[in-house]
């Protein structure tokens, strides 16, 4: 179980508990290297798709700095968004031999990296428990007021940087693919 979601009120599940403060402190001193990591390899993802969503939308990338006002403007997901559309948008234009299971990959990639982000920058990390659970969300709904719990554990943080980190090298690849069509095309 890497997650789970819980009423406010409900109980938890035997969690476990710190024995003192120096517990919880050493804990946090090993996850903060990683929840940093995680951030700033993030940041660099989000730079990429942004140069990506300029390249190909002006085909000047840097040169062209008017579409860095609107793109200053949105939020990660609405890029991540926005690029995977212009990319659907490419393949089609171009009656593209890439197949559309690429670019969901890539769509689900993206979203997946928002989410792992979303959890670091957001967790409550002084609530941790010492299983490595850490509340990263409260939804309310009609139904009451949700908590969702995610594991934090240092082998589940290396494997999260880890895809945080490849992401970039994905979105390049995919685009260089686009490009490579747009250029058989001409």
């Amino acid at each position: 179980m890497n997650e789970f979601t819980k009423h406010r009120g409900d109980e938890h599940p035997d969690l476990g508990e710190f024995e003192d403060e120096g517990e919880l402190y050493e804990f946090l001193e090993k996850a903060a290297y990683y929840i940093g990591r995680v951030i700033i390899e993030f940041n660099a993802l989000e730079s990429i798709i942004e140069y990506f969503l300029a390249e190909n939308i002006s085909h000047a990338g840097n040169q062209d700095n008017t579409i860095y006002i609107f793109l200053s403007e949105m939020m990660y997901k609405g890029k991540a968004k926005s690029l995977i559309n212009l990319y659907g948008q490419i393949i089609e234009y171009a009656d593209a031999e890439l197949p559309q299971e690429e670019l969901l990959e890539l769509q689900k990639r993206l979203e997946k990296a928002g989410e792992i982000r979303n959890d670091y920058a957001h967790a409550h990390w002084q609530e941790i428990y010492p299983k490595g659970y850490v509340k990263v969300k409260t939804r309310a709904s009609r139904k009451g007021v949700l908590q969702k719990y995610r594991l934090f554990d240092i082998e589940k943080m290396e494997k999260d940087l880890d895809f945080i980190m490849e992401t970039p090298s994905i979105v390049e690849e995919f685009d260089e693919n686009i490009a490579d069509l747009l250029c058989s095309r001409k």
